[in-house]
């Protein structure tokens, strides 16, 4: 080991010289830890073993073509061109012309290009539009801000508004305006006339109601007779139709639709073919009925006791109630007709079926 002061050596060579400067070393194992400088070179071109190395390591890294006046460059997106915006794409419609988004359309959304970023975006239908949300146990299904939504328990009806402002068609012969109004707690039709004198005019309301909803719903209404004339057969003053075809002349259904409706008098209801038939106050109040209908025929129910039975019962997708005759003056001298206040219908779930439990 060598320690102290070099001043100067001049080492004879061939070609040149290499200087050993000038300085203080401390531990100097070897001659690698000197500082040599090519004396064969120019002033300003010589240089030092380790400056070499620095030249070196710096000249094994290439600029970033990203790298611009010192700024570090950002990692590159591996999204499309189309998703990028720039300054020169701002505003512009990056959707391709034959771009096809409907591969992600939902029974509620549809598939649409968003222009400005070139992607596929689910945007949503119309609310109550129709769906299915497959789900058996569910009725009534409708969008809902882009998702489809049903309930179980399916409001034909409640007492807030008229009938036609709840989707109920109106279908009538009477020439003078309609006796209905709803004020909160029920909808309330009178077709008796002024000081309940009888008309002798039909007024119905339909709705449509799938009949696959039997398979897994009964029909319920909630409904209190204020007053009705007596039956004739095929018509009454308080009827409620399982089936109903509204025609543009007369909507009176076809004959086999009024023969299985059901009427209300004012001490009894029962099938309008007169194949059955139970006593029943229906003036003392609200009564809740029900109608079920299956493979082995129909029931109806009233406060939670069957009172009538049938064969079979024929469906076709729409249900109705009101006053439904054609008739004049009956055996009582008055046609049928009714005053009534009904204040919910709904298709509720069946649980003989797994629904609703």
């Amino acid at each position: 080991m060598v320690r102290g002061v070099v001043s100067f050596v001049l080492l004879a060579c061939s070609q040149g010289c290499l200087e050993i400067k000038e300085g203080v070393f401390g531990d100097l194992d070897t001659a690698d830890d000197a500082v040599l400088v090519d004396t064969t070179l120019p002033p300003d071109s010589r240089q030092t073993d380790s400056q070499e190395a620095d030249s070196q390591e710096t000249d094994a890294v290439e600029p970033d073509a990203a790298t611009v006046a010192g700024d570090t460059a950002e990692p590159v997106d591996t999204v499309s061109a189309a998703d990028t915006i720039t300054p020169d794409t701002v505003g512009a419609d990056l959707c391709p012309l034959d771009i096809d988004c409907s591969l992600i359309d939902t029974p509620c959304s549809v598939g649409a290009c968003n222009a400005a970023t070139g992607i596929c975006e689910l945007v949503a239908r119309p609310d109550l539009l129709p769906c299915d949300d497959g789900d058996p146990c569910t009725l009534g299904d409708v969008c809902a801000q882009g998702a489809c939504r049903g309930s179980e328990v399916w409001t034909l009806l409640h007492g807030e508004a008229v009938p036609t402002a709840q989707g109920w068609l109106e279908t009538t012969n009477q020439t003078s305006p309609i006796d209905v109004t709803a004020d909160g707690e029920a909808v309330e039709l009178n077709t008796l006339g002024p000081s309940s004198v009888a008309t002798g005019t039909m007024v119905l309301y339909s709705f449509e109601v799938p009949e696959s909803a039997f398979d897994t719903h009964v029909l319920e209404w909630t409904m209190h007779v204020l007053a009705a004339n007596p039956h004739n057969p095929s018509d009454a003053g308080v009827a409620l139709m399982p089936a109903y075809t509204p025609m543009p002349v007369n909507g009176f259904g076809t004959s086999s639709q009024r023969s299985q409706m059901i009427y209300f008098d004012e001490d009894a209801i029962g099938w309008a073919s007169g194949t059955g038939s139970a006593s029943l106050d229906t003036t003392d109040g609200f009564h809740t009925y029900r109608l079920a209908v299956d493979d082995t025929g129909a029931s109806v129910s009233v406060d939670g006791t069957e009172v009538l039975t049938r064969p079979s019962v024929e469906l076709n997708g729409i249900i109705a109630f009101g006053d439904q005759t054609n008739d004049g003056p009956g055996v009582t001298g008055l046609p049928p007709d009714g005053h009534i206040r009904v204040s919910l219908i709904q298709m509720v779930p069946r649980p003989d079926v797994g629904c609703g439990q």
